[in-house]
This record gives C-alpha cells, structure tokens and sequence, in this order.
C-alpha cells in the first residue's frame, strides 16, 4: 500500500504517474490518494484497479481543494464497497477476500487553520 498528497496534480499527469509508478514497476494492491482537487468532472482512471473518489465542495472562492481516491487492484479482492462516511475528508472501502472482510480508509486531514478544519471542531 501506498499514500500520497498529489496537490492537485492534473488528470493527465496523474494518470501517467500511477501507470508508471504502479503498473510499469511494482503493482501496488492499494493505492491512497489526497488532495486529488478533483472536479468531478475527469474522473480518475488507472488500468488494472478499481477507482473510488470521493469529490469535495467547493470552497468559498469557487475552487475545489482536497479530494481522496482510492485505488485498488482489481485481480485481488472478491468484491469492494463502499462504506458511507459523513465527512468529505475520508473514504471507507470494504472489500472481501478469501472468505475474510476488510475495512480500509483514506482520511484528509485539513491544515489546522484550515476552514474545513474549523468547520469540522464546529460539528
């Protein structure tokens, strides 16, 4: 398994990164991804795994900032799902495998002065 912050890195580029990082090298079973900055509107795409994003508002100037994806090989597990999560800054997957359940999260933690973090202290 693997974890990066990627700030944001574009569609294109990130896609190359991970096909380079993941399927030319070493295949890496899981994948943890923060502040993809995703819109929503170019969705991920890895060959070879299953792709779970989890988008976030945009902020109050109209940009998105954040984002968690996670992706998972798809040749190892019976099955994956997703688990519900009320914050936007965590995803919860549990997957099956050889009659054993797993439960895996990727969680983003805002910087602490942050607007997302002082909304999150606020709930």
């Amino acid at each position: 398994m693997v974890h990066w912050n990627i700030q944001g890195f574009s569609a294109t580029k990130l896609s190359n990164l991970l096909k380079e990082a993941c399927i030319d090298n070493e295949k890496k079973d899981i994948v943890g991804l923060v502040k993809t900055w995703s819109d929503g509107k170019n969705p991920l795409s890895v060959e070879g795994y299953n792709v779970f994003e989890r988008v976030r508002n945009k902020s109050s100037n109209g940009r998105h900032y954040g984002g968690i994806a996670i992706l998972i090989r798809d040749d190892i597990f019976d099955s994956i799902h997703r688990l519900l999560s009320a914050s936007e800054n965590i995803v919860w997957l549990q997957m099956s495998m050889w009659g054993k359940r797993y439960v895996i999260g990727c969680v983003y933690i805002p910087p602490e002065n942050s607007s997302y973090n002082i909304l999150i202290r606020k709930t």
